[in-house]
């Protein structure tokens, strides 16, 4: 058998194994070890939003609905995420399907309640979010809010710029 060597001492096999190698580690470094999520900028504004959450479901017996002014704070975190501009209470509808005909009704509870809450907040709005104090929000995002006159689960439906 030939013994393949460069310059008659260095086995040629052992060069190509170590060029491989050299090779693999340079790629793994670059694939792996960089990141270019520190070279995107995100453009962030602050601006003053307004946005609607309901609540649904609320019993009659919680008195009366949130007042203009009001403080709305995440219960989570205990985040001020605006103030009430204003807030409309109607009767509670819940739709479902008839198990005998298997079409839509529309049943309206007289002692329970969907309130609508219009907030206003200065928020931090960028590609990627929309926070106000670090409170991310969204239209669909389901969120338990505290109020001096309500503390409740709701939704947010409606989100615009002022």
């Amino acid at each position: 058998m030939r013994k393949y060597r460069l310059f008659g001492k260095i086995p040629v096999f052992d060069i190509i194994v170590i060029a491989v190698i050299i090779v693999l580690g340079v790629v793994f470094y670059n694939v792996f070890m960089t990141s270019n999520s520190g070279n995107v900028i995100v453009n962030s504004q602050t601006k003053t939003i307004r946005y609607t959450i309901e609540f649904m479901n609320i019993s009659d017996m919680i008195d009366g609905i949130p007042d203009v002014g009001e403080k709305v704070f995440e219960t989570s975190s205990n985040y001020e995420i605006g103030k009430v501009v204003s807030a409309q209470s109607k009767p509670f509808v819940n739709y479902s399907f008839s198990e005998i005909t298997g079409e839509a009704v529309q049943t309206e509870y007289k002692d329970r309640s969907t309130v609508s809450v219009v907030v206003e907040a200065k928020a931090v709005v960028s590609e990627r979010a929309t926070e106000v104090n670090g409170v991310p929000l969204g239209l669909g995002k389901v969120m338990t809010c505290n109020m001096p006159s309500l503390c409740a689960q709701g939704v947010i439906v409606d989100m615009e710029e002022v």
